[in-house]
């Protein structure tokens, strides 16, 4: 079977690496030829199809800035992504000349695909959401917003009070391009399929839950003590590890959550000092960060180094009070390293309550400080906790396991499309 995986970068942010990791997954299988194009490539795998001349690489990098070019009319708006994805693309064009007999798209956002473009693929669609913006009228993430049930308007995220703006611009381009269209989705969690299938857009349109995957060579369980010494990180104090793109800037990450839940801790007569370990921004001297000892780690980019990181810490924290399935969490359960985080999204669905992490109400910073104080006192701790992380990363996570799922989906793709007589 030939598929051709459609992301806008193969790595740069976790919805492309998701995107990277099926990719290789389903390139393992004996049964697929597998292609993966995107607009920009992140990583150095020669395999992924990208612009080769200088121009079409310029244009790669432009397309998300000219994507954002009408935002600055909103001067209200928030700090959250929206992609409004108005201009036209060569990105059909592209994908027709792989001649797919399936397409899977994944984050086409940031200029990379137009929706008016879907209807001209030229092969069957599977579409892997990694968060709500295929069916909002230009957020990512909606918040406590349902406008998207309602056809937008009035959008909080732009800090707009007019009915007509960009996002029910989005949501009326959405209707007209999938009108007609037969195609299915893919979400990682059952959370996002919930929310998924509560949009009248996908009215009608098949919705499947299949996790990602990830390596489980790379990202293994890695002797702590050794993994500090790599990482230049005391070896005897408990280490809090805390990181993701944009961890500081985006408010949905909770960091100003983690933040309060520090300065409770500060107030604590602690057994043992913690030291914070942040990655995924700017890279900096120890210091201190609310009272603690911090170690900035920067951006992580080779896998090898953030399985370090994992391995090092004696949890990872993640206070999204949204999200979808995180990578972090992924992989830090490979690594054997327990949890800490809100319930929130699809967090739950990855988390043993108790066994291979603790999940705390969304937003309760009491009880944020409270579960990081028993991990700091040592709980969690322990083989037994680190080979349960481990055990459930094998039995959920596995690219063997995922690669199949798609197979299977993609094939009765095919066999419906060839029934309907094709394109």
């Amino acid at each position: 079977m030939r598929v051709l995986i459609v992301s806008a970068t193969d790595g740069r942010y976790g919805a492309d690496r998701a995107a990277y990791r099926l990719y290789r997954a389903l390139s393992a299988q004996p049964s697929v030829d597998a292609g993966m194009l995107v607009q920009q490539r992140w990583g150095d795998d020669p395999s992924v199809l990208a612009p080769s001349s200088l121009v079409g690489r310029a244009i790669g990098v432009a397309r998300p800035h000219l994507d954002r070019a009408m935002l600055p009319l909103y001067r209200d708006r928030g700090e959250a992504l929206f992609s409004p994805a108005l201009w036209p693309a060569t990105t059909a064009r592209q994908i027709r000349s792989f001649a797919p007999e399936i397409v899977n798209l994944h984050w086409v956002a940031g200029g990379m695909l137009p929706f008016e473009s879907l209807a001209a693929l030229g092969a069957p669609i599977v579409w892997t959401f990694h968060d709500a913006w295929a069916f909002t009228g230009g957020c990512h993430y909606p918040g406590v917003c349902r406008g998207y049930r309602e056809r937008c308007g009035s959008c909080p995220q732009l800090g707009s009070t007019s009915p007509i703006d960009l996002s029910r611009l989005g949501i009326l381009r959405r209707e007209r391009a999938y009108r007609g269209l037969d195609w299915c989705a893919v979400t990682p969690s059952r959370w996002l399929a919930s929310i998924a299938a509560s949009s009248p857009l996908l009215r009608g349109v098949s919705i499947e839950t299949i996790p990602n995957s990830l390596d489980l060579d790379r990202f293994r369980p890695i002797a702590r003590r050794r993994a500090r010494e790599w990482l230049g990180l005391p070896a005897e104090r408990p280490l809090l590890l805390f990181g993701a793109v944009n961890a500081t800037g985006d408010p949905r990450k909770g960091y100003r959550y983690l933040a309060g839940a520090l300065e409770l801790l500060e107030r604590e007569r602690l057994d043992a000092s913690p030291v914070v370990v942040v990655f995924g921004g700017a890279r900096k001297p120890p210091g201190r960060w609310h009272g603690f000892e911090t170690h900035h780690l920067g951006r992580l980019a080779d896998e090898t180094t953030l399985a370090l990181a994992y391995a090092a810490a004696d949890c990872l924290v993640v206070p999204s009070v949204e999200d979808n399935l995180p990578n972090t969490i992924l992989e830090s359960l490979a690594c054997g390293t327990p949890i800490i985080a809100f319930d929130a999204g699809g967090i739950p669905e990855m988390i043993e309550d108790g066994r291979t992490g603790h999940l705390v109400s969304g937003g309760d910073v009491a009880g944020l400080a409270q579960a990081l104080q028993q991990v700091i006192a040592g709980g969690l701790a322990g083989d037994a906790v680190r080979q349960r992380c481990r055990t459930f990363a094998e039995s959920e996570y596995a690219p063997t396991r995922q690669a199949q799922r798609y197979l299977s989906l993609f094939k009765e793709r095919t066999q419906r499309d060839a029934a309907r007589g094709g394109r």
